[in-house]
């Protein structure tokens, strides 16, 4: 008895050795269990490219404690599906697939007949959703439904909120949509976008930290969220390629404010955005002493930041005069600046005679409440619009 079962033992041991060797050389998909109360909603997808093959992560829930990090490792696939969940009253999702060359944008644009603005979305997805659908820029489905119109965001969809990826996947997947229908996305960095990038996290939620510190294995924040936000992060790419100011007929698009030292260095909107992409990691403003072009465009004076054309800011400037404005506005032969970042209202405004339009504003959290709004640009006229699709005439151009 015992010469006749040696060999079936010997075979079943043989046969379990090499499933196991074999899905663990070959399958290194991994789940992680996190309990920590500042990992306290879905969050994903996380894609990195390793060349020849890319990792997934996704954060899912469990029950009301307990959230479970989901690791995969997949084949490059050019027609693979991903899914982004929303952790959402409505549990959104929707669906997109990855770009497969992130090209430069141009930085000037021929006039567009309907241009639809809005900034500072800050990962405030139910924001973002209402406004899209409720301005037909989008429809329920997330499908693209503005035609030849152009989305812009002037800058700052990092930071704050807490679905910071799922805006960035939804922006990113409207941007292929809209191509498809001659239309345009055109999103134009912020300061908070680039501060996450160069690893300033002071404004970044605790479970992005949580997430990078449990699937990274650190204990140092800065360092593990470096880890989360590196260049083979498929959003982190693409992020990397955008511009920082756009010229779209002639309005000129950004978040911060172009500042009368920006005209005098003679900056053009190539210079400015090709600065920007140069710096986008560097981890500190203000250190490029020897780089006076880069210490200017990075810094409080440059476009990512500057709020002059809204307001003085501490000891360091006041606000621009209409003939300094005036003088911004021939250099790059506009007839105005479309901005966010300096929110000074709940409500889109203009000033110096409609040459500013201001579109940063604080964002309902709710779906629908007529408290969050944009600006759409139609032909001549200029709108403020809800998330209600109310219309409020701003101005017509002349």
């Amino acid at each position: 008895m015992t010469i006749t079962m040696r060999p079936i033992s010997i075979i079943i041991l043989i046969f379990l050795t090499s499933f196991i060797s074999c899905n663990y050389s070959n399958n290194k998909n991994n789940e992680k269990l996190s309990k920590n109360n500042s990992f306290n909603s879905v969050d994903g997808p996380y894609i990195f490219d390793l060349k020849d093959s890319i990792k997934v992560v996704n954060v899912n829930k469990i029950n009301n404690s307990s959230y479970k990090i989901i690791t995969k490792y997949e084949k490059k696939d050019n027609n693979r599906i991903f899914v982004c969940e929303v952790d959402n009253l409505d549990a959104d999702e929707f669906s997109f697939s990855l770009i497969q060359d992130y090209k430069i944008p141009a930085s000037v644009y021929r006039k567009n007949e309907k241009i639809f603005v809005t900034s500072d979305i800050e990962g405030n997805f139910n924001a973002f959703y209402s406004m899209l659908v409720g301005n037909n820029i989008i429809d329920e489905n997330f499908n693209w439904t503005f035609d030849k119109g152009c989305l812009v965001i002037c800058g700052d969809m990092f930071d704050r909120g807490k679905d910071v990826i799922p805006c960035l996947w939804l922006l990113y997947s409207l941007e292929k949509k809209a191509e498809l229908f001659g239309g345009k996305v055109h999103f134009l960095l912020g300061n908070h976008d680039t501060m996450n990038l160069r690893l300033d996290i002071r404004y970044v939620e605790q479970k992005y930290l949580q997430l990078a510190k449990v699937l990274f294995e650190e204990t140092d924040d800065k360092k593990a969220y470096q880890k989360l936000m590196s260049t083979n992060n498929e959003l982190v790419k693409w992020v990397s390629s955008k511009n920082a100011v756009e010229k779209i007929g002639k309005s000129l698009f950004l978040h911060g404010g172009i500042s009368p030292e920006v005209v005098d260095a003679l900056f053009s909107i190539d210079e400015i955005n090709q600065t920007v992409r140069e710096n986008i990691h560097e981890q500190i403003i203000n250190k490029f002493e020897s780089n006076e072009k880069a210490n200017l465009i990075m810094g409080r004076k440059g476009p990512l930041w500057y709020r002059g054309l809204v307001k003085g800011y501490k000891e360091y400037y006041k606000k621009v005069t209409m003939t300094q404005l005036d003088k911004i506005l021939e250099y790059y032969d506009v007839n105005r600046i479309i901005i966010g970042h300096t929110i000074e209202s709940d409500q889109i405004t203009t000033d110096f005679n409609n040459k500013i339009i201001r579109v940063g504003i604080k964002h309902a959290t709710k779906k629908f409440s007529g408290e969050t709004e944009g600006l759409l640009i139609d032909g001549m006229n200029y709108w403020r619009v809800s998330d209600t699709s109310e219309k409020n005439l701003l101005f017509v151009e002349k």
